[in-house]
């Protein structure tokens, strides 16, 4: 019987890439460097790097948060400040959040049927103000941000604390997310029903996750059949 649900938020209810791309614009403007395609597409490239290597245990959240925008720099030949970088960036992002097609509808149908809770490896205040922003917050119950829990997603004692937290045996808890290797590969493994958020058709059920959907309004229906 499923008691709740643990979901991840950018990429599965906020479409992170279309909300940060305005933000590197911005960024970059006010820190005076100015901006143009090469710039978004060297941010682009370093993120995803980044970010996978995240997901996959190959860095630490610490390693990404000034780390990123060194690599950046250098593939620019900019000097200016990581740090003044961030703070820039951070800022502008807790308030900007686009919200992935479909996910009003999605965390208004989970969170009528199950307590709704949340899973990410970004920054406390950011994502509960961009949850607030995409009109989404009055569905969840509760986070879990990697900077509260001190660990970060794919990592075990993350999820479970989770678990502990959420008080619920594994088995009762459902997990949806957008990466097979950050979002479902260790909560399958501990048990939890999961169902993998993937737009592009990249992976097949049972490969990382229990389920695969291609929307988010066929996750929700799949998610209150259970």
């Amino acid at each position: 019987m499923i008691k709740a649900v643990l979901a991840d938020i950018d990429n599965t209810f906020i479409d992170f890439p279309a909300g940060a791309s305005m933000v590197v614009e911005e960024t970059f403007r006010r820190a005076g460097l100015g901006f143009s395609d090469e710039v978004l597409e060297v941010y682009n490239s370093v993120s995803k790097d980044v970010w996978g290597r995240l997901d996959r245990g190959e860095l630490s959240h610490g390693d990404i948060v000034y780390g990123r925008w060194d690599m950046i720099f250098d593939r620019l030949g900019i000097r200016y400040s990581s740090e003044k970088m961030e703070d820039i960036f951070e800022t502008l992002l807790s308030e900007t959040a686009v919200p992935e097609e479909g996910a009003a509808e999605c965390a208004a149908a989970i969170a009528g049927k199950y307590p709704l809770y949340l899973a990410s490896n970004s920054f406390a205040k950011d994502q509960r103000r961009r949850m607030t922003v995409a009109g989404l917050a009055d569905y969840v119950t509760g986070y879990f941000l990697s900077t509260d829990v001190g660990t970060f997603k794919p990592h075990r004692r993350f999820f479970e604390y989770c678990v502990q937290q959420i008080g619920c045996a594994p088995s009762e808890i459902v997990m949806l997310g957008d990466s097979p290797y950050a979002d479902t590969r260790v909560p399958r493994m501990m048990g939890m029903r999961t169902v993998l958020y993937d737009k592009r058709g990249l992976y097949a059920p049972g490969e990382f996750s229990d389920y695969v959907c291609g929307s988010l309004k066929e996750a929700a229906d799949l998610i209150l059949s259970f």
